[in-house]
């Protein structure tokens, strides 16, 4: 039962379950997703490029102040990163996220919306960006999505 205390999870999962189950790992032998999708960047004291891609799903980003018997929805902004390194880096950090956004865009009126009750979920921006970490370029895609979770529907 969804309420005001888990909505970040329930949206968080929503998410990763999307990308666990659809997303295909671009090392060989594929990794699980728990080896690489996140809910932050891994803690990690040595990161090589052969740890890449990496996604990150950010923590849900909501208020519940205004909700009310009445007022059911709640807006909900939700980030995503892509990071890759290595050969070919900037190709397959921009491939990856082609494929997230894809994923989104097709599922936003089905799973997402009839089964975690997220409604007028749109790809609100996508930003890229190049690091260091530990002496590798990174590449990173960042796809920003706007949503509304709706109670007692």
């Amino acid at each position: 039962m969804v309420s005001k205390s888990t909505i970040g999870e329930d949206v968080y999962k929503a998410f990763y379950v999307l990308l666990r189950d659809n997303l295909a790992d671009r090392q060989s032998p594929a990794r699980s997703a728990s080896q690489w999708i996140f809910s932050a960047f891994p803690d990690v004291n040595s990161i090589t490029r052969d740890d890449f891609p990496i996604v990150v799903i950010d923590k849900p980003e909501f208020s519940t102040e205004n909700l009310t018997l009445k007022k059911n929805n709640v807006p909900i902004s939700v980030t995503i990163h892509v990071f890759e390194a290595g050969d070919y880096a900037a190709k397959y950090c921009d491939e990856m996220a082609d494929k997230v956004v894809n994923l989104i865009n097709t599922n936003k009126y089905s799973s997402l919306r009839n089964t975690h009750r997220l409604y007028n979920t749109e790809i609100a921006s996508i930003d890229s960006n190049v690091l260091m970490h530990d002496g590798l370029k990174v590449h990173v895609k960042s796809i920003t999505i706007n949503t509304v979770f709706r109670f007692g529907d």
